[in-house]
């Protein structure tokens, strides 16, 4: 699955391309339309609701989740475009980029919101407060 790892290269795209086969490049379009746009909308919400259960106020900050989400969309539908493809030589390197692109934003942006999570319960663990 293309869209686990941190970005991906036109070699990694055909192996996957190629590895899947027509059927299985099928079944990938399926999944990444119908299942895995749920799952970016899940854990946006729960990213939000945890921000603002620890009384996160920044517009900002609270705009991450949303944006991971908007770029793992992205992602979903690039990769399905891709993965559509009659044959690999079909898939422009524009297409890879912009894929992967997708792919890092999210990534960046989980992960940043992970860490503003991390850092919000640790200080209201060191410091015992409800206003932190």
């Amino acid at each position: 699955m293309l869209d686990l790892s941190f970005g991906f290269s036109g070699l990694d795209v055909q192996n996957t391309f190629e590895a899947l086969g027509k059927k299985g490049r099928t079944q990938y379009i399926y999944s990444s339309l119908v299942l895995d746009t749920v799952f970016p909308i899940i854990y946006g919400l729960l990213f939000l609701a945890l921000l603002l259960k620890l009384q996160e106020e920044r517009s900002f900050i609270l705009s991450l989740p949303f944006m991971a989400v908007i770029f793992d969309l992205c992602e979903n539908i690039s990769i399905s475009v891709m993965m559509s493809a009659d044959m690999f030589k079909e898939i422009s390197e524009s297409q890879i980029f912009f894929s992967s692109a997708f792919n890092q934003c999210k990534w960046v942006l989980c992960t940043l919101i992970i860490t503003v999570l991390l850092i919000r319960v640790g200080k209201k663990a060191i410091l015992g407060s409800k206003n932190v």
